[in-house]
């Protein structure tokens, strides 16, 4: 059953008790599923396995950002009247270090996030009677509105939608581009990239794992899309209409500047020497060549000739990049087997529409 639906159908029955919400997501194929507890028809939580009350209160200090949140779980651990949901809750707000307007207002973000997963895709319902929470936000004991909820999403989608195509959808699974951590010397972003995006985890579970929200995330996402760092998967595994671009260059400057040129179009693969290069090519279903005529032990003119002379390399276009705009290397260029030839520094918009005549 669509998840708004039923969401319509509990609330007007009033009902009060935990549900196991579960999705097929058949773009890449994966099981979403999550504990959902509900309130006299209104929502209060969802996870992927329902909390303790006090870890309850950990996730709401994480997605707060408060730093003293370890020092309110030992207050509550001691002073809750039954260690419940609902009094651990109400021990931290007497405290006044947090009141009921920012737990809802941080507990409705955590749902529209889970909930926009679920939205698209046919959803099952268990229901859970071992699962007892007795969850309520204010001073009137309440839950959160599933219509509220679907407003949010639905306010979403346009945002979204400018992130399209480059990131497909939630569930779309960031990989990064080879060479991609060579370049970058934000200690920060190189963490992160090598702890997340291992082709795995899509945009939503790592919004979910770190408390962020997932449309902020995909927007930086975006930009590392942008800067030639990484690339987009989903359906059956494979990369979303991204043709490989082989860039031959031992200039990191270069490698960086050609990433960020066509990474949004093209999986862009990095090789800084001709036998880095014939590896790659022998590994990987390559559609361009962009090659440097200046490289350590053979020359761009050389590698050209060599692949030439390959069976299942001759027909690959080879853009030669050079700072050299004479005659005689032009023809040195054509003599080799190159396809076309353009001087450094290269205008990003000359080098997309240059590509696109061979790919």
């Amino acid at each position: 059953m669509p998840l708004p639906q039923m969401l319509e159908m509990l609330e007007v029955q009033q009902f009060t008790g935990v549900l196991r919400i579960a999705a097929k997501i058949p773009a890449p194929q994966r099981h979403l599923a999550y504990d959902v507890s509900f309130y006299r028809g209104h929502l209060t939580i969802a996870a992927r396995q329902m909390p303790t009350p006090i870890g309850l209160l950990q996730l709401i200090g994480q997605l707060l950002k408060i730093g003293f949140i370890d020092t309110l779980m030992q207050y509550a651990n001691h002073h809750s009247a039954d260690a419940s949901y609902r009094s651990v809750l109400e021990a931290v707000v007497n405290t006044r270090a947090l009141n009921w307007d920012d737990i809802e207002n941080a507990m409705t973000e955590r749902l529209t996030i889970i909930l926009e997963r679920l939205v698209p895709y046919t959803c099952t319902f268990e229901p859970q009677p071992n699962l007892v929470c007795d969850l309520c936000y204010g001073e009137d004991g309440h839950g959160i509105a599933a219509a509220l909820l679907m407003r949010r999403i639905e306010s979403r989608k346009p945002l979204w939608q400018k992130l399209y195509p480059a990131i497909p959808s939630v569930e779309a699974v960031p990989r990064l581009h080879e060479g991609a951590l060579a370049g970058i010397h934000h200690q920060p972003t190189v963490q992160h990239l090598q702890q997340w995006v291992n082709g795995e985890n899509s945009i939503g579970d790592i919004a979910e794992s770190l408390c962020k929200d997932s449309l902020a995330l995909g927007s930086l996402y975006l930009k590392w899309v942008n800067d030639g760092l990484l690339h987009f998967v989903s359906g059956d595994n494979s990369s979303v209409a991204l043709p490989v671009v082989l860039t031959v260059d031992d200039s990191p400057i270069v490698q960086a500047m050609i990433r960020r040129a066509l990474g949004d179009r093209y999986e862009v693969i990095s090789a800084t020497s001709a036998i880095d290069a014939l590896s790659l090519l022998n590994n990987r279903n390559v559609s361009l060549i962009l090659l440097d005529v200046t490289m350590p032990e053979i020359d761009g003119f050389e590698f050209c000739r060599t692949i030439r002379k390959i069976e299942k390399f001759k027909e690959i276009p080879v853009i030669m990049l050079t700072a050299k705009d004479g005659l005689i290397d032009r023809a040195k260029g054509h003599m080799a087997g190159t396809n076309y030839y353009l001087t450094k520094p290269v205008d990003r918009d000359v080098l997309l529409s240059t590509i696109e005549k061979f790919i």
